[in-house]
């Protein structure tokens, strides 16, 4: 029996990428798939270069970090710099009373530098170069407009961890920054606690949930 360790997968090039993400096939594969996903188009063409940078976009949440043993696993393997991004979404405070939000008045946004931090040491313990970056922004715009700019030869996310691959396929960030990619993205199913890079190897051994 085949042991792979990711999957690859396509759009079809006349219909592009909704195509795909709304086809039955490939929504029983998103969706109950243990295994990464790596998602690409007709016309992106990978680099010919080993991985250099790997932007893993996170928000805060335990789930977020699911991708992180694959990504310490391709960084291992290529040397490539691990760069853990969040956007910063500005939430509006909405007056009780007439239901709107004053123009300008965005509500302070928590700093998740420290973190961001804690993640990024889980990846330098093992030899592996990581830095955090933070932007102000919604999170599909800033994944995809952050990526060109530290020019990052893979987006490497977990899916939302509540509702599981079924939102990608409704209408996630992940479905968002996949529909407008410019390069490859390696999707990976949350999981119900988060792997940091020291869990990979009982994650190894006991197999994927």
């Amino acid at each position: 029996m085949l042991k792979a360790d990711l999957i690859a997968m396509t759009t079809h090039a006349r219909r592009g990428l909704s195509s795909l993400l709304m086809g039955s096939v490939a929504q029983a594969v998103l969706r109950h798939s243990s295994l990464p996903i790596l998602m690409t188009r007709p016309g992106l063409h990978a680099p010919n270069r080993p991985l250099v940078r790997i932007l893993v976009p996170v928000d805060g949440t335990e789930q977020s970090t699911s991708i992180c043993s694959t990504v310490r696993d391709l960084a291992t393997e290529s040397g490539a710099e691990v760069i853990i991004f969040q956007a910063l979404v500005p939430v509006l405070v909405v007056d009780p009373v007439t239901g709107f939000a004053p123009l300008g008045v965005p509500e302070p946004l928590p700093d998740p530098s420290a973190a961001l931090e804690e993640l990024a040491l889980h990846f330098r313990k093992q030899g592996i170069p990581a830095r955090i970056l933070t932007a102000q922004g919604t999170a599909a715009d800033q994944i995809l407009e952050q990526a060109r700019k530290v020019d990052a030869d893979l987006i490497a996310m977990s899916t939302s961890g509540r509702r599981g691959l079924s939102r990608l396929v409704l209408g996630s960030v992940a479905e968002d920054v996949v529909r407008r990619m410019d390069r490859a993205v390696l999707l990976h199913r949350a999981t119900s606690r988060a792997e940091t890079p020291d869990h990979a190897q009982e994650v190894h051994a006991h197999g994927a949930d």
